[in-house]
């Protein structure tokens, strides 16, 4: 976590915490900066419209991470499966359940149940919102 991320942090600076994360993903660190940001998004304090901007910054970097997970991104349930991840991505170019559900070979009911929990994940009500929270937009 970087210096400036810290005083971001504490000062309850959601636009120079979004800064500092944007610096470390521009060098590769993605998993610090995902870690930076959920950490911002639950401080105490955090002002409600910055801690939402920043859960959605924090879950968009930890989803390129594959995995990957610290106990300040768990805190944010950022848990997603491999199928989910895929579900979301099928979704997220605009096929329809049934249509996603035959791609993966799975029931419409499956994939609806997949795309609901990836809603929850990723912090989006709708399937037109998925493509600004996966990396490289969906």
């Amino acid at each position: 976590m970087s210096a400036a991320g810290v005083a971001a942090i504490e000062s309850r600076d959601g636009e120079a915490l979004l800064d500092s994360a944007g610096r470390l993903q521009r060098f590769g660190l993605a998993l610090w900066a995902a870690d930076l940001l959920a950490v911002g998004a639950t401080y105490p304090g955090m002002p409600r419209a910055a801690a939402r901007s920043l859960r959605t910054a924090a879950l968009k970097a930890a989803v390129a991470c594959e995995g990957a997970a610290t106990p300040a991104l768990r805190a944010l349930d950022v848990r997603m499966t491999a199928t989910q991840r895929r579900v979301a991505e099928l979704a997220a170019t605009g096929l329809s359940n049934r249509q996603v559900g035959e791609a993966l070979g799975i029931s419409t009911r499956t994939a609806e149940t997949h795309l609901h929990r990836v809603y929850r994940v990723l912090g989006v009500h709708r399937r037109e919102d998925l493509g600004g929270v996966l990396p490289d937009g969906g």
